[in-house]
């Protein structure tokens, strides 16, 4: 890849994300429970004071003893239960502990407590305990600050719902049905719409602002993007509620052909280096104001990759000292950047290109300069992202990455798409703030449009619909060569790859168009960005994979988008 990504290199020793305990409480492995329990468990420091107790009462009721001595033995009741209350109170605090180990939000039944009630109140105060205050849909949990389940305003643990965003219904604590919402955009009252094929209703909740998608529509956010001219790509896809947009590199801003175009057929633009740690901030500003100036969203791309902060590069690095670096840069920047994107990029490509692990719902993480130094790094980049984003921020939180888009085709591909998606679904199982992956979709004509691999990536978007997560298409290019057999050279088109043939054009703009008709398909896909949309741009050197050609003449790929969206 140009910018040092992606490029296939002989894959390095991965380890597997397996047993053994969760460094820093982040759970990034799935834990066990213990064998140990401790229910029917009778405590001895509560045995002892019982029988102290029944010993005191025999005392006192013996008809001998003088009156006298009543007073004496009423002060050793008082203290021997005194002691005895202490010991058990104390065991008590051992309990809350355990329970807060447990999954977050889970309350078990304790022995030692009186009611289920004061149990729940006593691990609520252990729990309630953040150094931040928390948003109004979000709870303190285990000191973080945690997203209240979907569609929750507000709740009570991190899997019960105490109230409903606007149009849900509250039932045993979860929050279902259907919203309609009045957007600020139209005067009239708009109900939730319903996609085709595999698609349930769009919800839409109003927000400070505008109007905040369940599932990214976010072209009816006001000030976010504009229509553009009529007959174009940026038109067809904002009248359906799509963002259509393309990586763009600020060495190509004085020309204007590139420039033009920009402004003609994207709604959405991405910094293809700009905005990554080991850029600069003047860099990504000047795409940011282009964007703003032409009515344009963006989505920032990225905050945490193996393109890293030179200082991070330095021998004698700690791994305490790249955790304050995540907390310090995204405290920076997010709040920066977040009120003019849609989307962050948190991390990017930190899984494993070989999959070793045996466990159907495991994963294998990439080895870099923040793992396995710093194993918690992917959690605590999403919660330092999550904290530091303004009031009802209508974007997402991405975690990026190829060959992760399909569950067809070569088998090595599906094995780390359904590693991402494992991992993925565990962070969010333990209230980690990811709602979006980013499917980079580096893809060959020559290997890789087959309809085995197409229907492989319909199916990969639906189930992560089911675990409410959105799906962007973040890096799309046809390529018309191929890397060889072992995946470290590529073929280029004119150079064995059968040449660039008006079959091969027809292929390619059939390629795209199909994959705006499946992300078409499922409300929880509203993104569609390229790898760039002039030819040299491609990270695929001198092999036709973009919308125009090297004359910045448009391809058939070009119409095969706008009319994809026009339909």
């Amino acid at each position: 890849r140009v910018h040092g990504e992606n490029i296939p290199t002989p894959p390095p020793t991965h380890r597997t994300m397996q047993g053994g305990p969760s460094p820093s409480g982040f759970g990034l492995s799935k834990r066990t429970a213990s064998p140990s329990s401790t229910k029917d468990q009778t405590s001895p420091n509560a045995s002892a004071g019982a029988e102290s107790c029944k010993n005191s009462k025999a005392v006192v009721q013996r008809r001998t003893v003088a009156w006298s001595l009543l007073p004496a033995v009423a002060a050793a009741v008082l203290i021997l239960t005194a002691v005895s209350l202490t010991l058990n109170d104390s065991n008590d605090s051992a309990t809350v502990t355990a329970a807060e180990n447990r999954a977050l939000g889970s309350v078990v039944e304790e022995p030692d407590a009186a009611t289920a009630e004061e149990r729940e109140n006593r691990i609520s105060r252990r729990l309630q305990t953040c150094a931040v205050a928390c948003k109004a849909w979000e709870i303190c949990s285990n000191g973080v600050c945690v997203k209240c389940p979907t569609n929750c305003a507000s709740c009570s643990s991190p899997t019960v719902c105490t109230k409903c965003d606007a149009g849900y219904t509250l039932t045993n604590g979860a929050c279902g049905g259907t919203a309609t919402t009045t957007t600020t955009k139209a005067t009239t009252t708009t109900k939730a719409t319903t996609t085709t094929k595999a698609a349930t209703s769009v919800a839409t909740t109003t927000a400070a602002g505008g109007v905040t998608p369940k599932w990214g529509d976010y072209t009816k956010i006001p000030g976010y993007v504009t229509a553009g001219a009529a007959g174009t790509i940026r038109y067809e896809a904002y009248q359906k509620g799509y963002l259509v947009g393309s990586a763009i590199v600020n060495e190509k801003l004085g020309d204007a052909q590139y420039v033009n175009f920009i402004k003609s057929d994207l709604n959405l633009l991405v910094p293809e280096k700009q905005c990554k740690p080991d850029d600069t901030e003047a860099n990504c500003d000047q795409l940011y104001t282009v964007a703003k100036n032409n009515g344009q969203a963006v989505r920032y791309h990225v905050l945490l990759s193996r393109s890293i902060d030179p200082v991070l590069k330095k021998d004698g690095v700690t791994a305490e000292q790249k955790r304050q670096w995540i907390r310090d840069t995204f405290a920076k920047k997010v709040k920066k950047y977040a009120p003019y994107s849609i989307a962050f990029d948190v991390v990017n490509e930190v899984i494993a290109d070989k999959i070793t692990t045996t466990d159907p719902n495991g994963w294998d993480m990439r080895e870099y300069e923040f793992y396995p130094s710093v194993p918690d790094h992917v959690d605590l980049a999403f919660l330092e992202a999550k904290k530091n984003l303004p009031a009802n921020w209508p974007g997402r939180l991405c975690i990026n990455d190829y060959l992760v888009e399909s569950m067809g085709g070569v088998d090595a591909h599906i094995r780390k798409a359904n590693a991402l998606f494992n991992y993925v679904k565990d962070m969010r199982r333990r209230n980690i703030p990811v709602d979006c992956v980013g499917f980079q979709t580096h893809k060959s004509l020559f290997k890789d449009y087959t309809e085995d691999i197409m229907q492989g990536i319909a199916k990969n978007i639906a189930r992560y619909r089911d675990i409410g997560v959105e799906v962007q298409f973040t890096e799309i290019d046809w390529s018309c060569g191929y890397f060889d057999s072992a995946g470290t050279k590529f073929i280029e088109c004119d150079q064995g790859g059968g040449g660039w043939t008006q079959a091969k054009q027809q292929q390619q703009a059939d390629a795209y168009k199909r994959l705006v008709q499946i992300c078409r398909q499922y409300e929880n896909c509203k993104v569609y960005a390229t790898w760039g949309f002039w030819d040299p741009q491609s990270w695929y050197p001198n092999d036709h994979a973009l919308l125009l050609d090297y004359n910045y003449g448009k391809k058939l790929s070009y119409y095969a988008i706008r009319d994809a969206f026009k339909a």
